[in-house]
């Protein structure tokens, strides 16, 4: 990323990382030496065996427990509240150190409980703030053709999609609702990551120009949704031929995230999940890029590099070029004469990256070659005359 890129994203990275430590935000900021995350304010995630455990430790710290119902994922949201006759106010972070104390009070349980936050996922994510850059309105357009992808059902999970702006991308697309551009912070400016599903899925339909697309909003337009929100939307669309999840975020203690974890468990045997593995420039693993469940995809720069901003480890499976791309965009604002946006963007960032990998997934299954997207992506992600880079994984020229 140039200083120009930098200058540019600046502000509005600013601006989003100002919400989210506002009172206004729904959420969390835990900072430990660097290896911090973003949870939902009084949400932990439980599975549903260990409820009973996890509500008797919450009576001892006098913390009212208020349960949902479990639902197919196994894992139960609990919504936590200090009782009335204490004045205790403990963060998230802090109530669960609390609970692994009494549930365990020689810090080596038979069994560890299996309890969690309802960890924060963000689109293109970093930790302190989201894309590797702002999208910048662009003149110049692109235009798909051909047949390939032609029956294969992929599933964008990301921010909601907006309609009536790409004709051909509303022909290919399902999606529900009309994403707000301007609301996390409501300040006349477009959000930071609105528009971020029009341009992933605009990356699929590249290379798959045939292929049917379920967008399923799990995030709001600054880029920010709940690890069970995201949890359930996998489960719901586990039947896809490909699931693309262009989001991502850091755990307590970098463990797997609960409700993540059973989600993927539940996806069909032969789905390909391929996930962003993010902007931080960091080998923490991002989830759920990091499990060995998803294709997790880092981004390469114009010289064929890692691109600066791309995370990398050993958990990297596959990269390709994810820096200035040109992509389809929401038109902003919508009532303008001559809008910022007029339906095209540049953008980089591993989100980008990650869908071009599902594309090209769904165009090699449509081919009938394979009999299911795992047999597809293994095909190519794994292919050992390909070049590959440590840390990176195998290079595509996607």
């Amino acid at each position: 990323m140039d200083e120009a890129e930098k200058s540019a994203a600046a502000p509005a990275r600013r601006v989003r990382a100002d919400w989210l430590q506002s009172d206004e935000s729904p959420f969390g900021v835990h900072d430990r030496d660097g290896r911090g995350y973003i949870y939902a304010k009084r949400e932990l995630l439980v599975a549903a065996r260990d409820l009973p455990r996890l509500a008797k430790a919450l009576e001892q710290l006098q913390v009212d427990v208020k349960p949902e119902h479990a639902d197919e994922l196994g894992v139960v949201r609990v919504h936590v509240e200090p009782l009335p006759n204490s004045d205790q106010r403990r963060t998230v972070p802090e109530l669960l150190a609390e609970i692994r104390k009494i549930d365990a009070p020689d810090g080596d349980p038979t069994e560890p409980l299996n309890v969690g936050p309802n960890h924060v996922f963000a689109g293109e994510p970093e930790y302190d703030g989201g894309p590797a850059t702002a999208a910048l309105p662009s003149q110049t357009t692109s235009y798909v053709t051909g047949r390939l992808g032609k029956g294969v059902h992929v599933t964008v999970i990301d921010t909601g999609y907006t309609r009536g702006i790409h004709p051909y991308m509303d022909s290919r697309i399902t999606s529900a609702g009309t994403p707000d551009l301007d609301a996390q912070p409501k300040d006349g400016h477009i959000d930071f990551e609105a528009g971020h599903s029009t341009f992933v899925a605009g990356m699929i339909l590249r290379r798959a120009p045939r292929a049917e697309i379920d967008v399923v909003e799990v995030l709001g337009p600054a880029g920010y949704g709940t690890e069970h929100d995201i949890a359930r939307a996998i489960v719901a669309h586990g039947g896809s031929n490909v699931i693309n999840l262009s989001l991502g975020g850091y755990s307590e203690d970098d463990q797997p995230p609960v409700a993540l974890d059973a989600a993927l468990r539940k996806v069909r045997p032969g789905t390909a999940v391929v996930a962003a593995a993010g902007n931080n420039n960091s080998q923490r693993p991002m989830w759920p890029a990091a499990f060995k469940r998803v294709i997790a995809v880092g981004a390469l720069d114009e010289t064929g590099g890692r691109a600066s901003f791309s995370n990398y480890g050993a958990w990297v499976d596959a990269c390709t070029a994810a820096v200035n791309l040109v992509g389809p965009f929401p038109r902003f604002p919508e009532e303008a004469e001559a809008p910022e946006f007029q339906g095209w963007a540049i953008w980089s960032g591993t989100s980008f990256a990650a869908p071009k990998v599902a594309g090209e997934i769904a165009a090699r299954l449509s081919t009938r070659r394979f009999g299911t997207a795992r047999e597809a992506a293994a095909g190519f992600v794994n292919d050992p005359t390909r070049p590959y880079l440590p840390g990176l994984g195998t290079v595509l020229a996607l």
